[in-house]
């Protein structure tokens, strides 16, 4: 997914064609966690090999301290072995089926089903008491982790979505005041609109391949892109409420952003560019780094940029349902330290590390709501926004098939033909909704 600016180190990625092809060579039979017996003398010669993305700060501040835990409570030894983002699965794949695989692995949240449905980690479920700390786990993160009621991963860190504004330019306009209703907040837009008259001028930058900055308006609506009946998934995104939502997603787009981001890509260009050259005033971003990426492209508007949860349009009062991305961590089936592996997880789903380091130190947004709540008045006020929208997220099909949605763009496509209408609302979705069961169904 979009997003991943280093800064932060916020991260979910889509998946390469073929990973599906890949990954079913994966046969290591369901394996579950083990615990330490906590005998850091017994331990003091084992090496624990983790697997973490290149994710900036995360690296630098958070893994330092949680490796310094494990090894004063273990007496066992770490090695981080970093990892780009690009073609991930295949080379998770390939390790993950070795004889000597990284005990620990982190793994883009919709990638998770993959890897868990082949048995290719741990089942976490006999340790989940433990991993959780007596708190519940951001559902957008732990729902894609479990497959028939088996938990396979924790969450690590979780992105969200928020409105960034131009403080000057809503001032010019005469908006003074955050919305905090989808009528303030069009109200805000169109005073904006009028203000800016503009061909190439965006109210709100949204370009109509981004459908993670989208897909809010289907689930506010009362829809979702699908749902498990019996063992089956079945097509949801055609249905009444699903349709509703997009035709509110359409009128939305076309009256609020150019005409020209109709058929742009997420990163080309990103919403941050757009408001950098002063051609927006606003975007939805998906995490606090899209702040600072607008500040860095134009530092005149250092300290002139805003943000507050998105209203939701259906149910006034409360907010939109967004998307939460992020990653999670597993243990490998074939680890030979699932006992270390699992005290380590351990640690870094605690509420010091969680709070403390992810949180205030890292600037992402912790995995549960608790831990949100715990810190939220020490989050700098331009971050706040990110973590109050983080206490709850969409969650998607937790099915193996929807890395190939995101892998052959036809999630992308589905927005375009919206957003240009190209299609009609109906046409788009009847069209989607039979790639969706074949689809979320495979395997």
């Amino acid at each position: 997914m979009k997003n991943t600016h280093a800064a932060f180190g916020i991260t979910t990625r889509t998946v390469g064609i073929g990973a599906a092809v890949l990954i079913s060579a994966l046969a290591l039979g369901g394996c579950t966690a083990a615990e330490s017996d906590g005998n850091a003398a017994a331990d003091k010669d084992r090496e624990l090999t983790v697997w973490f993305m290149q994710t900036g700060a995360f690296l630098d501040v958070t893994v330092p301290e949680v490796n310094k835990r494990f090894e004063e409570a273990t007496g066992a030894t770490v090695k981080v072995e970093v990892q780009q983002w690009d073609n991930i699965v295949t080379k998770l794949t390939t390790a993950l089926s070795s004889d000597n695989p990284p005990d620990v692995v982190q793994i883009g949240n919709t990638n998770i089903q993959l890897f868990a449905a082949n048995g290719a980690v741990r089942d976490l479920t006999d340790v989940l008491d433990e991993l959780k700390h007596g708190v519940e786990w951001n559902e957008s993160l732990e729902a894609p982790s479990t497959i028939d009621g088996k938990v396979y991963a924790a969450p690590l860190r979780v992105s969200t979505y928020a409105i960034a504004y131009n403080k000057q330019m809503w001032a010019d306009a005469g908006v003074t005041e955050e919305p905090e209703t989808w009528a303030e907040f069009t109200a805000a837009l169109d005073a904006v609109k009028a203000k800016n008259p503009a061909s190439d001028f965006s109210a709100l930058y949204l370009a109509g391949a981004d459908w993670q900055s989208s897909m809010p308006f289907v689930y506010d609506a009362g829809g979702s892109f699908a749902q498990l009946e019996g063992d089956e998934w079945v097509a949801d995104i055609n249905s009444a409420n699903s349709v509703k939502g997009l035709e509110q997603y359409k009128e939305f787009q076309n009256s609020y952003s150019a005409a020209s981001s109709q058929t742009a890509s997420s990163t080309s260009p990103e919403g941050s560019s757009v408001m950098a050259e002063l051609k927006a005033s606003a975007t939805i971003a998906g995490n606090p780094s899209v702040i600072v990426a607008i500040e860095s492209g134009n530092p005149d508007l250092v300290g002139q940029i805003g943000s507050f949860p998105m209203p939701s349009i259906n149910n006034p009062g409360e907010l939109a349902p967004v998307m939460a991305a992020g990653s999670v961590v597993s243990i490998a089936a074939k680890s030979k330290n699932a006992d270390l592996a699992t005290e380590y997880i351990k640690i870094l789903t605690s509420p010091e590390i969680q709070q403390d380091f992810v949180g205030l130190n890292n600037g992402a947004v912790p995995v549960s709501p608790t831990y949100i709540d715990a810190i939220l008045d020490e989050v700098p006020e331009i971050q706040q926004a990110f973590y109050t929208a983080g206490k709850k997220g969409i969650t998607l099909p937790a099915s193996p098939g929807w890395a190939t949605l995101e892998a052959d763009k036809t999630l992308n496509d589905l927005f375009v033909q919206i957003a240009t209408g190209a299609r009609s609302v109906e046409e788009a979705t009847t069209k989607f909704a039979d790639h969706l069961n074949d689809v979320l169904n495979v395997g």
